[in-house]
């Protein structure tokens, strides 16, 4: 964990709307819909066509349905379950339903960005 990485990082800010390409990759930077100002997705395409499409911390939106369709992978934030559905619009991001319904729409899709309480069962301590 603190060893020194065997790779350069590189931060390469981008825009919505810029392409870029990194080694072999075109990297396309897309608008999505969050809390926070200025949220980004990022659609990857290779030479070969193979598209993979980041949604980044978002919520449905026609662009990042837009993005998501057709890409071969594509990877997807499930914030919030079904039940929170009011803090997920709130806060900007998707419930599995939403982000599962969105993923029907690519090849292949994983769902990241979960709570954990969501999974991990909560403990109350209680003094005697």
């Amino acid at each position: 964990m603190y060893e020194t990485l065997p790779f350069e990082i590189r931060l390469i800010e981008v825009s919505e709307g810029e392409n870029i390409s990194v080694g072999q990759l075109n990297v396309t930077a897309f608008a999505v819909e969050h809390a926070s100002a200025n949220a980004l997705g990022y659609s990857i395409q290779d030479k070969k066509g193979y598209r993979v499409v980041i949604s980044g911390d978002a919520t449905i939106s026609t662009n990042l349905a837009r993005n998501v369709e057709g890409a071969d992978f594509a990877v997807l934030e499930a914030t919030y379950d079904d039940r929170d559905a009011d803090l997920a619009s709130r806060y900007g991001h998707m419930t599995k339903s939403q982000a599962k319904s969105l993923g029907r729409t690519a090849k292949k899709a994983v769902y990241v960005h979960s709570s954990p309480n969501h999974y991990v069962k909560k403990f109350v301590c209680t003094s005697r």
